[in-house]
């Protein structure tokens, strides 16, 4: 595990597959100009996943899932995770205390790594249930582990109290920071034993763009992990769609997306963005450039 101050929010082998000779060309929506720049340079942020085991953080995440736990299914995810976080915030502990969050996360990114590299190196139809596992782990991971997503939150819940006590901005940050990689991999678990269908888009000569906040969620509102159908970019060539949950088994198929649909998911993406949108030929950056102004219009105001 890296011990270096950047820690990734968008997994950089993923990124890999947008880099041509090496450099992929990140746009900055908020100065509005273009970087050429390696993936392990981009998409992630200094101390993204640091945080200070104040003890009524960790009481108000244990008190969020007390009722989930007794729960089957889920519910032994979130409490392996509270007794992982209890070991881990102990004040025995602290030199462990700020790579709790990477090294949760990166149980799941060497086998990511491998199953996307097993992606672009083999006929999708001999993918192995193991290697769509994780391909479900990476959508998940990657839906919730964002800026995007941090933020959304702390907008909708502006206070946050546990025993009568208001969480300052700081606690409240690292109360969705540790909660939300415990969400991640419950609702990937979910997914994976309720059963789905992972659907292989192959694009053609449209090239697929991606951003900071890769994985979308197409179907709302969300109630159930059964209403999930999810969205990814896997390479510039390929795109995932994660559907059928909850249809008892893992299935594959296969498709051929027309160019139309193509340039519909990169309008999507370019509207879901967070701050950077990542193309691979400079081609894609002038087809887009009328979305892009308005959606960096849209960023700065």
């Amino acid at each position: 595990m890296s011990s270096h101050k950047f820690n990734h929010y968008v997994h950089s082998a993923y990124l890999k597959s947008w880099e041509v000779s090496g450099k992929l060309r990140s746009y900055d929506l908020l100065r509005n100009q273009v970087n050429t720049l390696s993936a392990r340079n981009t998409g992630g942020e200094n101390y993204f996943y640091a945080f200070q085991p104040e003890p009524i953080v960790i009481r108000l995440v244990t008190y969020t899932f007390s009722d989930i736990v007794k729960q089957t299914g889920a519910g032994a995810v979130y409490a392996r995770y509270l007794h992982e976080l209890s070991i881990a915030t102990d004040a025995n502990s602290v030199q462990r205390n700020q790579h709790f969050i990477e090294e949760q996360y990166d149980r799941w990114e060497t086998r990511i790594g491998e199953a996307l590299k097993e992606v672009r190196d083999s006929y999708p139809e001999l993918l192995s249930s193991d290697t769509m596992e994780s391909l479900v782990k990476l959508y998940c991971m990657q839906h919730l582990r964002t800026p995007a997503m941090r933020n959304r939150l702390m907008q909708r819940i502006r206070e946050l109290t546990y025993d009568g006590v208001r969480l300052n901005d700081a606690q409240s940050e690292d109360y969705f920071k540790i909660r939300l990689v415990a969400d991640a991999q419950a609702m990937a678990s979910d997914i994976i034993a309720q059963g789905f269908e992972i659907v292989l888009y192959h694009t053609g000569d449209e090239l697929l763009i991606n951003s900071d906040s890769p994985a979308v969620q197409m179907v709302y509102p969300l109630k159930s992990v059964r209403d999930i159908k999810g969205f990814m970019p896997l390479s510039p060539t390929v795109a995932m769609v994660i559907e059928h949950v909850g249809q008892g088994t893992i299935s594959l198929r296969t498709e051929v997306a027309p160019a139309s649909t193509v340039r519909k998911w990169n309008h999507n993406i370019i509207h879901t963005a967070h701050a950077f949108l990542y193309f691979s030929t400079p081609d894609q950056i002038e087809q887009y450039a009328e979305a892009l102004s308005e959606r960096t219009a849209s960023f700065v105001s």
